[in-house]
């Protein structure tokens, strides 16, 4: 191995001493043509010899040390019969390989998460469909009440579906603007108008004349996956709804929510142990509501009191007025 890596260094450093010797000749030639002394032809040799010594030895050390280095790697039978400055070539493209590798394997989990959500949410609605099949089974006439449940969640997983495959495509799509939250909040509350008589639970709003520069799209997807979560736990007769300190908070009666589950809230899937009682719970709302807040630059929190669940939207102070 070191006599071939010698053989190709030499090629490699043969153009070079050609130089240096033609250099050489023409200097002697033109000290030739100007009648000077051959002396000074000895000088130039004797002050430039050394030099370019040095600097080959140099460059012959380096070489050697990172084609060991190269020869490391897998796929070492291929590099041996490559030049010194073959294999950094070589070696450059080994890396751009590893990351395009890595890069391949990052998007394919990725993309096998996004399919597994899918299916998740998927499996939902059509859970909700059978529902509403089997209701219509039951008889010639089916009441609206009986419906409005099933079809509402399979509007909610629907929405959780859309929302989360206009996340995973990477888009920047935003639209910002002053968004009035007294109106962005009646909307929702229009929305689940009838969820709140079916619970008979009172929304107490208190937003006075908030305005918020985000986007109204996905901040509206936020605040309802947050209300639908109120709603879904509550067990009180009030969800209060209110600007306080930089942040929207949904504030609900439900049960407190165990110490151990309160760093998992955002992971996706994961449901928790009131999530355990409660066969609607997917475990996507809040991963989605996360995703959707550091795209927008907003903080989430969801914190526990002895009983009840405070949601938070936090805003930045410079994208607030009217608080």
């Amino acid at each position: 191995m070191k006599k071939t890596f010698c053989r190709q260094y030499l090629k490699k450093a043969l153009p070079l001493l050609l130089l240096y010797a033609l250099v050489l000749a023409f200097a002697a030639l033109v000290l030739n043509l100007y009648g000077c002394r051959l002396e000074a032809w000895g000088d130039l040799i004797r002050y430039t010899l050394p030099f370019l010594l040095a600097w080959l030895v140099g460059d012959f050390l380096h070489e050697r040390q990172k084609t060991a280095e190269i020869r490391r790697w897998d796929g070492q039978r291929a590099l041996k019969a490559a030049s010194p400055s073959e294999l950094a070539l070589i070696k450059r493209a080994q890396l751009l390989a590893a990351d395009k590798q890595k890069s391949e394997q990052a998007w394919n989990l990725k993309a096998q998460e996004e399919v597994e959500q899918m299916e998740l949410l998927a499996h939902e609605i059509k859970n909700s469909l059978t529902e509403i099949s089997g209701l219509a089974s039951q008889g010639s006439q089916v009441q609206s009440r009986d419906l409005e449940q099933p079809l509402r969640q399979a509007d909610y997983q629907l929405d959780l579906l859309l929302g989360g495959q206009r996340l995973a495509a990477d888009q920047n799509d935003f639209d910002f603007a002053w968004c009035k939250l007294t109106s962005l909040v009646s909307e929702l509350l229009a929305q689940n108008m009838a969820v709140f008589l079916e619970k008979g639970v009172i929304p107490e709003v208190d937003l006075a004349e908030v305005q918020v520069l985000t986007d109204r799209k996905w901040l509206r997807f936020i605040v309802q996956q947050l209300l639908s979560n109120a709603l879904k736990y509550s067990t009180g007769d009030q969800i209060r709804i209110y600007f306080k300190d930089q942040a929207l908070t949904i504030y609900d009666e439900g049960p407190r929510i165990a110490a151990s589950d309160q760093p998992r809230l955002f992971e996706k899937g994961f449901t928790g142990q009131n999530g355990h009682h409660n066969a609607q719970s997917t475990g996507m709302g809040l991963y989605f509501v996360k995703e959707a807040a550091d795209k927008l630059g907003l903080g989430v929190a969801v914190t526990s009191e002895a009983k009840g669940v405070a949601a938070q939207v936090i805003f930045p102070v410079d994208q607030v007025k009217g608080a």
